[in-house]
C-alpha cells in the first residue's frame, strides 16, 4: 500500500499485516515528514554583444532549484528595470534591445502551482562603446593621370559595416556622395583634371557609430 501524505508534520502509521493461514501482527510507527526547502530561482544574463555595446539585446536564463515533487511553475514573470518584459512559462527569455548604456536590472518572479513563489535579480552593465580610429592615405597614383585613396582603420571593439565617400572638386565646389562601400577609392584623369580639392570617407561600424576621416590630395 502507498499512502501520500501532502503536509509536513508527525504522522503515526498503523498497519495491520496478516497472512493466509491468519496470522496478524500490528505494524506501529511514527513518520516524520519535514518542510520541504525553500524554493529558489536562479538568473544569469547573457548580453547579445561581446563588449557589452548597445544598443544590444539580453538573453535571461531562469533556473527553478528545490522544487517538490510534483510541483511546477505556474507563471513566469521578468521584469527590466522595473518594466514588465514577459510573462508566460518559458525559462529562456530573449530581452529587447537595450538601446542605453549604464547598468540595468533584471528580476525573475516565479510562481509555482502550489503557491509557493521566489524571485531573484541580476545585473548587466552596458557601455557606449569605441568607434573606429581611421585615417586616409594614398596608396598610388600621381594625381595627375591617377590618384588612389586607401582607408585605414585600427578597432577596438566590433566591425566596419560600411564605408561611405564624398569628395569635393576645385573648379567648381560640387560635393560628390558616392554609395560605394569599399575601403579604397580611385580617381581617373578626367576627375582630377576639375581638381579634387579634399575626400572625406564615414566610416560606420556594427552599432551605428561614424567615423570620419579626410584627406587634401
Amino acid at each position: 500500500a502507498v499512502l501520500s501524505i501532502a503536509e509536513p508534520g508527525e504522522y503515526p502509521i498503523e498497519a495491520l499485516v496478516s497472512d493466509d493461514r491468519g496470522n496478524e501482527a500490528l505494524v506501529y510507527q511514527v513518520v516524520s515528514v519535514p518542510e520541504p526547502p525553500p524554493l529558489e530561482v536562479g538568473l544569469q544574463l547573457f548580453p547579445g554583444d561581446a563588449w557589452n555595446r548597445v544598443p544590444a539585446k539580453v538573453t535571461a536564463r531562469m533556473t527553478i532549484n528545490n522544487p517538490v515533487l510534483g510541483e511546477s511553475m505556474s507563471t513566469h514573470r521578468l521584469y527590466l528595470d522595473g518594466a514588465l518584459a514577459y510573462e508566460g512559462r518559458y525559462t529562456v527569455i530573449a530581452i529587447e534591445e537595450i538601446a542605453v548604456a549604464g547598468v540595468h536590472t533584471v528580476r525573475s518572479e516565479v510562481e509555482m502551482d502550489t503557491g509557493r513563489n521566489a524571485a531573484a535579480e541580476a545585473t548587466v552593465e552596458f557601455v557606449e562603446g569605441v568607434p573606429p580610429d581611421c585615417h586616409l592615405g594614398v596608396v598610388r597614383g600621381d594625381g595627375v593621370s591617377s590618384l588612389e585613396i586607401q582607408t585605414y582603420c585600427t578597432l577596438e571593439q566590433g566591425r566596419i559595416e560600411r564605408y561611405r565617400w564624398r569628395y569635393t572638386y576645385q573648379d567648381t565646389g560640387e560635393e560628390v556622395q558616392l554609395g560605394y562601400s569599399g575601403s579604397r577609392i580611385s580617381f581617373t584623369s578626367s576627375n582630377l583634371a576639375r581638381g579634387v580639392a579634399s575626400v572625406t570617407v564615414a566610416v560606420e561600424n556594427d552599432k551605428g557609430q561614424v567615423t570620419e576621416a579626410s584627406l587634401v590630395p
